[in-house]
């Protein structure tokens, strides 16, 4: 196998492959953040549903943090407030909120 990648290497030239190499990996983080854009969505859902309806949920702390940086990336800090505060009801000796 190492053989066949030197002999590609020595045809297309280093710089090629790491071109190659850096696109399949924007490719793959692009593909994260998808999957985490979509996790996001769910959560955020789930989160505004609550305040709607004021039924409680459970949210575990990663979720908390998802919402939390949302908020704090969209500059809306009153959402942001009540996200910590509630994270912090769920999760009082968490340091991660």
């Amino acid at each position: 196998m190492l053989e066949n990648f030197e002999g590609i290497k020595s045809i297309l030239g280093t710089s090629l492959l790491n071109l190659i190499n850096d696109l399949l990996m924007d490719s793959h983080s692009q593909f994260e953040f998808q999957e985490d854009s979509n996790q996001t969505d769910g959560v955020l859902g789930r989160f505004s549903k609550y305040l709607k309806h004021g039924k409680p949920s459970y949210f575990d702390v990663d979720e908390i943090e998802q919402l939390a940086n949302h908020f704090l990336s969209k500059n809306q800090i009153k959402k942001l407030q009540k996200v910590v505060d509630f994270g912090l009801e769920l999760h009082p000796s968490s340091i991660e909120i």
